[in-house]
């Protein structure tokens, strides 16, 4: 799923922030690896995340081998600070 997730996000202009990495929670919890991907604005990240590639990439982390998801994922898109 993550070579699917590298196909959907090529057509659009992005950069990753945060790529899993060393990280400690040291309040609240989060999941074992973390991605932030900044894209120009807005609109192009749903309109990435909408894009059939896109989709495609979800339908393969909500795939269950032997019992477990491939992926759990919280994906979350909101405005930059700008």
């Amino acid at each position: 799923y993550r070579a699917a997730n590298e196909v959907a996000f090529a057509a659009f202009e992005h950069r990753y922030l945060v790529r899993g990495g060393l990280s400690r929670t040291v309040e609240g919890s989060v999941r074992k690896r973390t991605v932030i991907v900044e894209f120009p604005d807005y609109a192009s990240a749903l309109a990435c995340y909408e894009a059939p590639a896109s989709q495609a990439a979800r339908a393969l982390r909500q795939q269950v081998v032997d019992g477990l998801r491939v992926a759990e994922v919280d994906f979350v898109i909101c405005e930059g600070p700008d």
